[in-house]
């Protein structure tokens, strides 16, 4: 299913009318991979002079959420600290070893269930555009549907983040594997609403040191 949506824009000052949809979601930055093709924390690795993970964690803090969480894995005193200046309650993955379903899961089970929707956003998207994340919102409030997935789609291609009517909270509870909410939304497709959107850099994410090395280049091409 397709929506056409029209939002509005972020302006990253919520005291003047800002977007009341947020209140009854939640968020949960997902922070505990394994990083294994990195060789160390990449969520640590200095971009901008700071972590990668403060990148999106600073786009979206100031959205008007009803709950922000993030899920981590070590070096846990150090994220946890990241976290926390930044308003979000870190919880620790012990289990991050068996796959990106137990952090969805421990999300899942943490997230209220007074909420009416949950965002999954993957730590590693320093350029992630809160405007999306709008647009997300929006179109899960029209949608008026506790089981509603809301999910971006960029090139023919469905990416990060992801919406999650509370409907599913039971579901992505019980998740099991390294398939996270993918799984759900393969088996509903009648339940998913895309929105295209056409920026590719805010899909970006690191998993390489080629992939790091390129984008520290191309920051320091920028800031030239």
């Amino acid at each position: 299913m397709e929506e056409k949506c029209g939002y509005r824009a972020f302006t990253g000052n919520h005291d003047e009318g800002g977007n009341p949809v947020f209140s009854s979601l939640g968020i949960a930055v997902l922070a505990a991979g394994l990083s294994r093709r990195m060789g160390q924390p990449k969520l640590l690795l200095p971009f901008r002079r700071k972590p990668l993970l403060a990148h999106g964690l600073d786009r979206v803090r100031e959205l008007p959420w009803g709950q922000r969480l993030a899920v981590i894995g070590e070096p846990k005193a150090a994220l946890d600290e990241l976290c926390a200046i930044r308003g979000f309650q870190a919880l620790l993955n012990a289990q991050r070893a068996e796959g990106q379903a137990t952090s969805v899961r421990l999300a899942a089970t943490n997230l209220s269930a007074d909420l009416t929707g949950y965002v999954f956003m993957p730590g590693d998207q320093p350029f992630i555009d809160p405007n999306l994340l709008v647009a997300m919102a929006e179109t899960f409030d029209r949608r008026n549907d506790t089981k509603a997935i809301i999910v971006p789609r960029n090139r023919g291609s469905w990416r990060s983040p992801v919406l999650f009517g509370a409907g599913w909270r039971s579901d992505l509870a019980m998740l099991s594997g390294d398939q996270g909410g993918r799984e759900i939304i393969r088996k509903h497709l009648d339940c998913v609403c895309a929105i295209d959107w056409a920026d590719d850099r805010v899909f970006m994410d690191i998993d390489t040191w080629t992939e790091y090395e390129s984008l520290c280049r191309e920051s320091t091409n920028i800031e030239q």
